[in-house]
């Protein structure tokens, strides 16, 4: 399935370049730099926020490089606690702030995008499409309190891991709006991000949170783009 939907981007790439000479005077080759700012939010419950630069290499093709915040706003509390054998303790629960997910991110990126396709007065229409990569911070902690049924005898402690998907490759088809300087895009993001990936190489006396979590290779979701060109 995989390949199949690479081989169908790398016929969408191929078809936008080829039809690249038409743009040389449409509305958008004028935009050689590119501020944005993106909101997304995907099929993991959680919600991404970025803001990226690109800069135009030629008519079809741009390259940039954005950093943001993902966070999920729905979390699974049932997989929050459980048995433990530490010390005098015997069960464990994880720390409320953690039971959604959170990451930092970096996402380089190239743009290919089609000329103009229609215009209505100063509303100016393309199609484009970014792949690139989102480079996650290879680092995860949560914190853990034990128990031992007596409330006032609990200890907590923070539990970390360096082990995770930390590269995660994308694909973004969108439709644009140009207006003057502004555009609008709105479109679908698919992607290999596994959320849980980090957390399920979380392990602590015995406990390993492997198994707690779903295992989910692929993700989608929708985003909208704003941005601001010079």
């Amino acid at each position: 399935m995989y390949r199949t939907k690479l081989l169908l981007a790398a016929i969408y790439i191929v078809t936008f370049i080829s039809t690249s000479d038409a743009s040389a005077s449409d509305f958008f080759t004028k935009r050689e730099n590119q501020l944005n700012m993106t909101g997304t939010l995907n099929s993991r419950y959680a919600w991404q926020l970025e803001l990226s630069y690109q800069h135009k290499l030629l008519s079809f093709l741009d390259v940039g490089i954005g950093a943001g915040m993902l966070k999920q706003w729905y979390d699974d509390a049932e997989v929050a606690s459980g048995d433990v054998a530490y010390k005098e303790y015997t069960s464990w629960r994880l720390s409320e702030d953690d039971y959604r997910v959170q990451k930092l991110f970096a996402r380089p990126y190239i743009q290919v995008s089609t000329p103009e396709l229609w215009h209505a007065g100063n509303c100016h229409f393309r199609l484009n499409t970014q792949a690139g990569v989102m480079l996650m911070l290879p680092y995860e902690s949560v914190g853990v309190t034990y128990m031992n049924g007596r409330p006032h005898e609990e200890e907590h402690k923070i539990h970390s891991t360096s082990k995770g998907q930390w590269a995660v490759p994308f694909v973004r088809p969108a439709v644009e709006m140009g207006i003057e300087d502004l555009g609008f895009s709105l479109g679908a993001e698919f992607s290999t991000l596994d959320i849980y990936s980090f957390r399920r190489n979380i392990r602590f006396h015995d406990v390993s949170m492997d198994g707690m979590y779903e295992k989910k290779r692929f993700t989608w979701g929708v985003f909208l783009n704003l941005s601001y060109s010079f």
